[in-house]
């Protein structure tokens, strides 16, 4: 698994309020100057049919690495309540 998709899995299991503190991290001690850019002009896209084929194979895989899991299903298997 590459870091972009631990990254990615990792995401997928924080609560709105702890991705809107970690981009707030991110934005902070992160710069894309090197790039000629900054986080405020980057544009957004779509998800592609690669993106989707990426989510599928995720969701399928059979090794037990990287199984994939909702974020109710993690809370409820931990036995946390979601706060909203």
């Amino acid at each position: 698994m590459s870091i972009k998709q631990e990254f990615q899995a990792m995401l997928d299991l924080m609560s709105e309020e702890d991705l809107m503190y970690a981009l707030e991290l991110i934005k902070e001690n992160f710069s894309l100057r090197r790039r000629g850019t900054s986080w405020d002009n980057i544009e957004e896209a779509d998800p592609d049919d690669e993106d989707f084929a990426l989510m599928e194979k995720i969701r399928n895989r059979t090794d037990g690495y990287g199984e994939y899991i909702t974020q109710e299903e993690l809370l409820r298997m931990l036995g946390i309540q979601k706060s909203d």
